[in-house]
């Protein structure tokens, strides 16, 4: 490869401007305010517990949209990866305390959700079920914050995310246990990062960006806490190559 190339590549900030070819970023932030001092891991998430990967099962998933205001009445831009695993997006029209059905029933996973209204944040809580109305929760975008928070993701197939930046936080007076870790496709998770912090944040910004493959299921987790209720935060940036591009 060119030095000219490679020395391009690695500007953060042309990728950031999309003058790097089939480069793209992606932002992972999830929080956790209700964990729990079992030694029970959890996913850093809103919903609380552990992510119920298990429900993608099978894939062909619709999902199924509802608020617990009568006010969030605008739409939610769905961003997942189908049974192949390749990205789909969406937009749902939200009916309040109605649940409401996705239009596409092809989803295998759910990477991302995001609130649109050009006046204000959503009022309620939202919550975006699998299967049915009544299915297990895979997402959910907290009142007045817009996104979905949980740190997960899932790497779309035909590309790699190379991880550039993650940190860890948690409250002051708190201490806590965590893990980055992946399953890569048809196999189990393993832990690929574990550190120990108390009332503090840490960050990690490798020198050499650690390769996750296509279909590789992120999740960052709690393994343990010193008090119920500790609040926990976890922030990841990938950068997503396409991999044609790897091999120019």
């Amino acid at each position: 490869m060119p030095w000219g190339k490679l020395n391009f590549e690695n500007n953060y900030f042309a990728i950031a401007k999309g003058e790097v070819a089939d480069n793209s970023v992606v932002f992972i932030s999830g929080a956790s305010f209700n964990t729990n001092t079992a030694s029970v891991p959890e996913t850093v998430w809103n919903v609380g517990g552990a992510y119920p990967w298990s429900a993608w099962n099978g894939g062909n998933k619709r999902l199924y949209l509802v608020s617990t205001s009568a006010s969030d009445n605008y739409q939610v831009l769905l961003n997942g990866l189908d049974n192949d695993y390749n990205p789909i997006s969406e937009l749902v029209t939200l009916n309040g305390t109605t649940p409401v059905a996705t239009s596409l029933s092809t989803y295998n996973r759910l990477n991302s959700a995001i609130y649109i209204d050009g006046n204000s944040a959503n009022i309620g809580d939202i919550t975006i079920k699998v299967g049915s109305s009544s299915g297990t929760t895979v997402g959910m975008i907290s009142a007045y914050q817009g996104i979905t928070s949980m740190s997960i993701y899932t790497v779309p197939a035909g590309h790699t995310a190379f991880s550039t930046y993650g940190d860890f936080s948690c409250n002051k007076n708190e201490a806590a246990r965590l893990a980055a870790r992946w399953r890569l496709y048809g196999t189990s998770f393993i832990t690929v990062y574990a550190t120990e912090i108390y009332q503090q944040f840490i960050v990690a910004t490798p020198p050499v960006p650690g390769a996750i493959p296509e279909k590789t299921d992120i999740d960052n987790q709690i393994f343990l806490v010193s008090s119920n209720g500790t609040r926990v935060y976890s922030n990841q940036q990938l950068i997503l190559v396409k991999n044609n591009a790897l091999r120019n």
